[in-house]
C-alpha cells in the first residue's frame, strides 16, 4: 500500500499536522517475509524520496472494511496516518495500555473510521528515525476530508461538540500533540 500526500486530499489541509523534520509526504507499507528485502526496494525508492525510515511494525485492525478497488487504483476516501511518540510524561507500558486499550474503542464510536489499524514500531530499520513509536492508519470517507461533521459521524453541532471534546479527552492521555504528525493521504494498493 502507498499512502501519498496528493491532489486528492487537498481538501483535508487543515487536519495536516507537522512537526517532523524534514516533512513526511508519504509511506509505503509492505509486507515482507523477511525485514532484510527492504534492500530490494530501497534503491527504487531512493529514486522518488530525499530520505527514508524504514520501520519493523507489530500491526493490530479493530476495523477493517476493504474498499480498495483494482490494482493500482486509489482507494475511496481518505487515509490519516498519525505519527505517536510516547511522551516522556508516562511510562512505555501505561502508553502503550491507554492507546491499545480503551482508547480504541473511544476512537472507533467517535469517527466515522471505515479502517482503524493500529501499527506499533517495533524498531526502526535504517539510519534515519524519528523517534515515533506508532503509525496509526485511519480510512475516512470522502466528506470527511472538508466536513468535521461527517469526520465524526455527528448529525449536528452539538454531537459533534460532544464527540470533538470525548476524543480530545481520551487523546491528550496518550499524545504530546506538540510532538505529533498527522498526515492525510490517498491510499493506493497492490495486489500480488
Amino acid at each position: 500500500m502507498l499512502d501519498v500526500e496528493d491532489e486528492r486530499v487537498a481538501t483535508a489541509a487543515g487536519i495536516r499536522v507537522r512537526h517532523c523534520d524534514p516533512v513526511i509526504h508519504g509511506v509505503l507499507f509492505a509486507w515482507l517475509d523477511s525485514a532484510n528485502s527492504r534492500h530490494e526496494f530501497e534503491p527504487e525508492l531512493s529514486r522518488c524520496a530525499r530520505i527514508i525510515s524504514a520501520y519493523l511494525l507489530a500491526e493490530s485492525e479493530p476495523r477493517s472494511v476493504n474498499l480498495a478497488g483494482r490494482s493500482g487504483e486509489r482507494s475511496p476516501g481518505m487515509m490519516q496516518l498519525a505519527f505517536l511518540k510516547v511522551p516522556s510524561r508516562i511510562s512505555v507500558d501505561e502508553w502503550f495500555n491507554v492507546w491499545r486499550g480503551d482508547h480504541t474503542k473511544v476512537a472507533l464510536d467517535l469517527q466515522s473510521t471505515f479502517l482503524y489499524r493500529q501499527n506499533l514500531v517495533v524498531r526502526c530499520l535504517t539510519s534515519h528515525d524519528p523517534g515515533f513509536s506508532a503509525i496509526v492508519e485511519e480510512g475516512f470517507p470522502e466528506a470527511a476530508m472538508s466536513s468535521r461533521e461527517a469526520y465524526f459521524a455527528a448529525k449536528d453541532a452539538t454531537e459533534l461538540a460532544a464527540r470533538a471534546a470525548a476524543m480530545w479527552e481520551s487523546s491528550k492521555r496518550f499524545i504530546d500533540f506538540a510532538d505529533l504528525d498527522v498526515l492525510p493521504t490517498s491510499e493506493y494498493v497492490w495486489s500480488a
